[in-house]
């Protein structure tokens, strides 16, 4: 089981952990820890424009199903319209979600996003896990295409998403899309140095 060897690094982690940048926190109770950050992604304002579009094209296909009676129509729009419930989700997580580590005294710890109380869950074992980090990773739009001059092996188009992964028997995978550079080290900071605490005191948990 690693730990923070670096003693820089846990100075540095606990400096956050007491100092928590804007939009970050840490509330402690009687049993509990609760350590987050909000999302609130830069490109949520187009998002929930496009949402807005994407689900009034769907509501004006489903009125024609129904004013025609083409049932075929009425299946055909059915994706879309789950497609639109999910747009929407990922458009309010965006504006209002949060990412919340969770360290229990009782319970097992784990990891929150989602709004409010409404998210996925992921339990954290700390003894399985080898290594805690971030990672960007560049989705071409257009994989397919050949270049059409050499200059274009150089001019991909595309966009990056970033994750935080916690590696270990069963590697979490967080998204990080949104979440500023400063947010981002703070989550990481402190899931690193909860992973060093567990590690050096683990016959007390």
């Amino acid at each position: 089981m690693p730990e923070i060897q670096d003693q820089t690094e846990i100075y540095e982690a606990e400096r956050l952990l007491r100092n928590p940048p804007k939009g970050a926190w840490v509330r402690k109770n009687s049993g509990q820890e609760r350590i987050g950050a909000v999302i609130k992604s830069k490109g949520a304002a187009v998002m929930f424009i496009f949402s807005i579009i994407f689900t009034g094209t769907v509501v004006f296909g489903f009125m024609n199903a129904v004013s025609y009676g083409r049932i075929i129509l009425f299946f055909f729009m059915a994706p879309f319209a789950a497609a639109s419930v999910l747009l929407w989700y990922r458009t309010f997580l965006s504006l209002f979600g949060k990412i919340e580590l969770v360290i229990n005294r009782k319970e097992p710890d784990y990891l929150f996003t989602g709004i409010g109380t409404i998210g996925k869950k992921r339990v954290v074992n700390w003894q399985s896990l080898s290594n805690i980090y971030e990672k960007e990773t560049f989705i071409e739009t257009d994989p397919v295409r050949p270049p059409a001059s050499p200059e274009e092996y150089n001019q991909k188009t595309g966009y990056t998403v970033k994750h935080i992964y916690l590696e270990g028997e069963n590697t979490v995978k967080i998204s990080a899309n949104g979440i500023s550079e400063e947010k981002r080290k703070f989550l990481i900071g402190a899931l690193k140095y909860y992973l060093d605490l567990k590690t050096r005191y683990q016959q007390f948990y």
